[in-house]
């Protein structure tokens, strides 16, 4: 049984990095997007600016599966 295709998240990668393409304020690793800020003022509105280029692209993401704000987190 076929349960999707196999270059799927090499191709999510490509289209996720051209959607964030130009915004030196996060790093997209297949369908986790890490935004960096120094303050939350700032962070508010890069969230701002990243939800805006999501909603361009027709992208929703899942509000209970985010961490927003967080002063560190451990990744890869």
């Amino acid at each position: 049984m076929n349960f999707g295709l196999r270059n799927a998240p090499a191709t999510f990668q490509r289209f996720i990095t051209e959607v964030l393409c130009g915004l030196d304020i996060v790093f997209p690793y297949l369908d986790d997007v890490l935004v960096t800020s120094s303050t939350e003022e700032e962070h508010n509105e890069h969230l701002k600016i990243v939800f805006e280029r999501f909603q361009q692209y027709g992208l929703r993401i899942n509000i209970s599966k985010s961490v927003m704000g967080a002063d560190r987190i451990e990744y890869l």
